[in-house]
């Protein structure tokens, strides 16, 4: 990512780590070995990978609602009285 500030280079690093997706570790991993950066880009990269990694990141729902067919309507699931599992979110 080119960028000129510290605040969009942490928000871009904030944004990658918390898709999870675990293809942004090879190019984060080589963005923190960097020489040619800023030590913050580095320090960015350094903290999202670790973010990408913290297996506390996940939501604590999502052990409830892993494979769950969203578009099956439930009363465990959703409610119509707010008291469904997803209606936390």
């Amino acid at each position: 990512v080119e960028a000129k500030g510290a605040s969009t280079v942490g928000a871009v690093a904030t944004a990658i780590a918390l898709t999870g997706d675990t293809r942004a570790i090879d190019p984060l991993i080589a963005l923190a070995s960097r020489k040619d950066v800023p030590d913050w880009s580095r320090a960015f990269a350094v903290s999202a990978l670790g973010m990408l990694a913290d297996e506390r990141a996940l939501p604590w729902i999502e052990c409830l609602t892993a494979h769950v067919n969203y578009r099956a309507r439930t009363s465990v699931l959703s409610s119509f009285d707010g008291r469904g599992v997803l209606d936390f979110l």
